[in-house]
């Protein structure tokens, strides 16, 4: 039994500590802990008494101890509380190892303390051992290493190898595919079944301006609005059921608008055959849908202009088809007036006849609205806001009696850039034109211009055609009632026209000898070849004036005539007709033949007949001159042209003065 006094910090003895111990068991258990540790140190249990420390159960060489304040200083701090659990420390001069430790919750401590090289002795011996046998260890291992683990290690080698390239292969094919993917002009993208997107390519981002990383995981209801979210849903939905590609065409929303998009879909399945999702190809079709809805207006816009339908079905027709179109635009055609100053209406079905009456005239000019300034300036004029353009000022009532709130006007002209009128695009409310709008309200002006163009061009034709009409049945009565001949040949000499009067002097009908040439049924046989050199030189556009031939009549008997040659040219100027027109002189020949045997006669009965009256003139006028009565020669208005000398004793003037004055 043990009783250490209790000391309070103060150094006052407040108590005892009273401890039972069984000497015997302790002190077995100390010498057997020194006996297996071969250790010659010592083994104590000390605690706080009056006098210092006091040390019991010592084993070992521990009165011999020469460390007895170091041990001393070591339970001070131990009791303290300095110094918690198990402590090994040396002393100052490393000579000697100390491990203590407070017993549970007691005032006493145990203590083991050695030389420094015996303490360690066991531990290096041990160590050594263990050495030992790590090596022989080791060299088992480098023997087993090299006989059977070796080549298990080469063809795991081998493996990691083909593995590497193999993985570098799928990178690779992996980096190409995605490539191909960026580099597409067609959106493609891959869905779960759940529909959450798995991948997108280049395309996709820049059009609906997400990355692969925000998309990654979301689906469409997340990306697009609800509308189109459960249209693309359904699509998938049918794929994934069916197991079956699908082509449609689908709508998905851009930054000017909805676009349209042909779209290959086609469920994904795994090695083991299951459905995973599916991959989507959509390309953009929009211009290509805009192309074949524009061409089918402009086919039946010229299909109605081919029926020569009257210009203003024409123009309603076009408005309503880009109408139906065009969700919520309200269209309307003006034309200008002959004096290219006003506006009038050409087709407007869906404005109100309110609109359209107050409208039609209005005089062009700048800031008259989105149409008079267009026609005015010849350029196209974009209202967004009917009620805050100062264009539309003197007419924001009107505007907004009609609820028109937004008008885009393009000018109408013709193929000479001639301004015919404006083509224009209302709306409900206010909005600006998309780039596609812009392009659309171009092709409509321009395809409205070719409607008014052919009408005119028509209105033009019909009158020109009523003109030559009327001036081809007055020629045709001009050359059928002619006293003279008119035949008309071809490059080859066939005739093609022969009228009335050739019918009545050569005895043949038109039927008889139309298409046969002239000198094969008209021509004496011994001057048919001058008449074929006549005839060549007129077609080489050398013009034969006048010339004269006989002709042989049906009955045989040949009569002369006088030519007049002409040709008709083509755009080129190649000699296509020849028209000759006949006069008969056969009678006059013998007349002149006739005349010509009375000519001497003629001549010498004219020169006696003029002598004759000189005779008589002089005689008359010596009469006049020597008559003792005034005789005076009036002309018709009383003036006096010859007086005899009588007259002028008469009335005392002379010759001239005589003149000068009236009868």
């Amino acid at each position: 039994m043990s009783a250490p006094p209790i000391i309070n910090p103060k150094g006052d003895k407040v108590g005892i500590d009273l401890v039972a111990f069984d000497t015997n068991r302790i002190s077995d258990t100390i010498q057997d802990f020194t006996r297996r540790q071969q250790s010659r140190g010592s083994v104590q249990i000390g605690t706080l008494g009056p006098a210092g420390v006091e040390y019991y159960f010592a084993s070992g060489e521990a009165e011999k101890s020469d460390i007895r304040g170091f041990l001393d200083s070591e339970v001070h701090e131990t009791q303290a509380g300095t110094i918690e659990g198990l402590h090994i420390v040396e002393t100052v001069q490393g000579d000697s190892i100390i491990v203590h430790q407070k017993i549970d919750d007691s005032a006493w401590v145990l203590l083991f303390f050695d030389q420094a090289n015996d303490f360690y002795a066991p531990a290096r011996t041990h160590a050594a051992y263990v050495g030992f046998a790590v090596s022989i260890l080791v060299l088992i291992g480098i023997f087993l290493t090299l006989r059977l683990v070796r080549p298990l290690v080469d063809h795991i080698s081998l493996e990691n190898d083909r593995n590497r390239k193999l993985l570098d292969k799928v990178q690779v094919s992996e980096e190409r595919l995605q490539s191909i993917l960026d580099n597409t002009s067609s959106v493609i993208y891959l869905k779960d079944c759940d529909g959450k997107y798995l991948l997108i390519n280049r395309r996709f981002e820049e059009l609906f301006h997400l990355s692969r990383e925000e998309i990654f995981g979301k689906t469409d209801f997340e990306v697009f609005p609800q509308e189109t979210a459960d249209a693309f849903r359904a699509v998938d939905n049918k794929v994934l059921e069916t197991e079956e590609l699908l082509e449609l065409d689908e709508q998905a929303p851009h930054d000017d608008g909805n676009h349209d998009y042909l779209s290959i879909k086609f469920p994904l399945h795994d090695v083991t055959g299951k459905i995973y999702g599916l991959c989507g190809i959509s390309t953009d079709i929009t211009a290509r849908k805009r192309l074949e809805q524009r061409e089918q207006l402009r086919l039946k816009i010229l299909e109605k202009m081919a029926q020569d339908e009257p210009l203003k079905q024409v123009l309603e027709t076009l408005v309503q088809l880009v109408e139906s179109e065009m969700p919520g635009a309200l269209c309307s055609v003006l034309l200008l007036d002959e004096s290219g100053q006003h506006l009038l209406n050409g087709a407007a079905p869906s404005l109100p006849d309110f609109y359209n009456e107050a409208i039609h005239g209005t005089e062009i000019g700048s800031g008259v609205g989105s149409c008079g300034t267009a026609a005015y300036e010849n350029r196209q004029v974009i209202v967004d806001d009917i009620q805050q353009h100062p264009y539309w000022q003197p007419y924001a009532k009107l505007a907004a009696r009609a609820d028109l709130a937004a008008c885009w006007s393009e000018p109408i002209r013709d193929r000479q850039g001639k301004i015919l009128g404006t083509f224009a695009m209302y709306y409900h409310e206010p909005r600006a034109p998309q780039v596609s709008e812009i392009e659309l309200i171009t092709q409509l002006a321009h395809l409205a211009g070719i409607s008014i163009e052919h009408h005119a061009n028509e209105k033009a034709l019909h009158a020109s055609e009523e003109g030559l009409r009327a001036e081809r049945d007055f020629v045709d009565a001009v050359v059928e009632a002619a006293g003279s001949i008119i035949v008309v040949m071809d490059r080859d000499g066939k005739i093609v026209r022969f009228n009335h009067a050739a019918e009545e002097i050569t005895g043949y009908s038109f039927e008889e000898i139309q298409g046969r040439p002239i000198w094969e049924c008209l021509i004496p046989e011994e001057i048919r070849e001058d008449v074929e050199g006549v005839f060549n030189n007129l077609t080489a556009g050398n013009i034969v004036g006048n010339y004269e031939n006989e002709w042989l009549m049906k009955d045989g008997s040949r009569r002369l005539f006088h030519w007049r040659n002409t040709v008709l040219q083509d755009a080129g100027g190649k000699v296509t007709y020849v028209v000759s027109q006949g006069y008969d002189i056969t009678d006059i020949r013998k007349t002149q033949r006739a005349l010509a045997q009375h000519k001497d006669k003629l001549e010498q009965l004219v020169k006696e007949r003029t002598a004759e009256l000189e005779e008589i003139t002089a005689y008359n006028r010596t009469l006049f001159e020597t008559s003792p009565i005034g005789l005076v020669l009036c002309d018709m208005e009383g003036r006096l042209v010859d007086v005899n000398p009588a007259y002028l004793r008469i009335i005392g003037y002379d010759e001239n003065e005589a003149k000068t004055i009236s009868y």
